[in-house]
């Protein structure tokens, strides 16, 4: 999900980062996608915490606000995110613009 690049989200998360190690966080931040899906699956299972599977739990959900983007899943159970392009330019991910 590079949508996450450049969010308001992503650069405090990076700056904290920062902050506390005194240097700045390697690329995979830019994959903060992951934990997002990690933080819906932990907020999915509190509102079902009787689900059989992650799937079952996660589609409890109506939607969740993650650090690359928001998450929201409709009546067929499809997941609504936006989606963006993006490159490598002199080795950072940067958004490609329409």
């Amino acid at each position: 999900f590079p949508r996450a690049i450049g969010s308001n989200k992503i650069e405090q998360l990076r700056q904290q980062f920062k902050t506390k190690f005194g240097k700045a966080p390697n690329q995979f931040l830019d994959y903060a996608f992951a934990y997002d899906y990690l933080m819906m699956l932990k907020e999915a299972y509190k509102m079902n915490p009787t689900a059989k599977s992650s799937v079952e739990a996660i589609l409890s959900l109506k939607q969740y606000e993650g650090i690359a983007t928001s998450y929201a899943f409709d009546s067929s159970r499809d997941a609504k995110a936006p989606l963006s392009i993006a490159k490598y330019d002199k080795n950072s991910l940067v958004n490609v613009q329409p």
